[in-house]
């Protein structure tokens, strides 16, 4: 039942055998979601160093790092190219690349609420990664501070996902391991727990991501209810 579960670890450890750091600073840019990246790659530095403690914590930060930069990587690319195609070819095109005009106002929105701390943020919630990034670039947000911005939410959120695969990492090391065989009490197990686990996070993650909206949609009532007085 799991059988293909197992077969996906096993085929990704070997893309990480091969490639090691710069395949998840790869894949990250390519804009597969980190929480599919990071926490096998997690595993992969237990497995590795795990008995040197000082090297394990240099490739977990090697993880992180890469991970980040992958993400600001292709951030930046979504920041130009709207910067440069401009609001209105967005909006008479953005719906054939997945970027409808009211999907784009909300980024708009969520950019002009929290400014730079707004792309910070984004980077921590599936989403809003790349939605927040073309409205910054519309607006022509600096520059540096977008960059900035960006790998900074992404490290923060990279650091959570690699300690999640630390905390995953023996189970996932059975899914691998007990694999080949029929599905025995300890390979079930396993599978429960990255699944149950996997859950967790994705349902923390939308909580967080539905608090902000709905406190940004809170704030939006209150400023049409109390408008600011011109003097």
């Amino acid at each position: 039942m799991h059988s293909w579960l197992s077969a996906l670890l096993t085929w990704y450890f070997a893309i990480l055998g091969k490639f090691g750091i710069p395949g998840v600073a790869v894949m990250t840019a390519l804009a597969v979601p980190s929480e599919v990246v990071i926490p096998p790659a997690a595993y992969v530095v237990v497995y590795k160093h795990g008995g040197n403690v000082g090297a394990a914590c240099l490739w977990a930060v090697l993880v992180i790092v890469a991970g980040a930069l992958g993400y600001t990587a292709s951030a930046i690319l979504c920041y130009w190219a709207a910067r440069g195609i401009g609001r209105p070819l967005i909006v008479r095109y953005g719906k054939y690349l997945l970027l409808p005009e009211k999907k784009l106002k909300l980024g708009e929105d969520w950019v002009a609420r929290y400014g730079a701390v707004g792309i910070m943020l984004g980077a921590l919630l599936p989403g809003v990664r790349h939605l927040a990034c073309v409205p910054a670039g519309m607006m022509g947000m600096r520059f540096r501070t977008f960059t900035l911005m960006a790998f900074t939410g992404s490290a923060i959120w990279c650091a959570i996902l690699v300690v999640f695969g630390l905390l995953m990492s023996r189970d996932m090391a059975a899914m691998v391991q007990l694999g080949s065989s029929r599905e025995p009490a300890g390979y079930q197990h396993a599978c429960a727990n990255l699944i149950y686990g996997t859950t967790t996070l994705i349902v923390v993650v939308a909580i967080l991501y539905f608090l902000l909206l709905k406190n940004n949609a809170h704030r939006e009532q209150k400023d049409r209810s109390n408008p600011s007085t011109t003097t």
